[in-house]
């Protein structure tokens, strides 16, 4: 993958994080949260470009320790620690069927785009506000992953520095 195919994901990848509720209020109130993305990195340190422990799901539930300056640092069920931010979580818990669909004709695809503010009406109401629209290079975009041993040495190799 080229360096600007990368930097242009990594791009898009931040654009689509979608903060929903926040959870800095419920951190006194409640100690477990729910992951609200299809998944997420629990982070070593509160940085987003910090070295992952383990990848998380949708749907797993986390003891929340503490929030931070827009990151929480949780307790996995496994008992691993570490650091996830805000916009991740949900202090409401998220339960999926064993199947991709439940009996309520909902999936975890419908969840995530819940989490973010959409669902099936609001997007066949902007289909029909824009016919000419097409959604195969957000479905194009949604399916690129980087490594994060990719992302560490471009941002090594570009001489960019994150503060959290």
């Amino acid at each position: 993958m080229s360096l600007t195919r990368l930097l242009f994901a990594v791009f898009i990848s931040s654009a689509f994080i979608f903060s929903g509720a926040s959870v800095t209020e419920c951190a006194a109130q409640s100690e477990s949260v729910s992951i609200k993305l299809r998944s997420a990195r629990l982070r070593r340190s509160p940085q987003h470009w910090a070295p992952g422990s383990a990848t998380l799901k949708l749907g797993d539930s986390l003891t929340l320790l503490e929030m931070k300056d827009g990151w929480a640092k949780v307790r996995t069920s496994s008992g691993a620690a570490g650091y996830v931010h805000e916009t991740a979580i949900s202090d409401k818990p998220i339960v999926l069927k064993a199947s991709n669909r439940g009996s309520s004709g909902t999936s975890s695809d419908d969840v995530v785009l819940a989490g973010k503010g959409f669902n099936k009406e609001v997007e066949r109401e902007f289909a029909a506000q824009n016919p000419n629209a097409s959604f195969a290079d957000v479905n194009r975009m949604e399916a690129i992953s980087v490594r994060e041993s990719d992302l560490v040495a471009f941002m090594k190799a570009g001489g960019l520095k994150t503060n959290g």
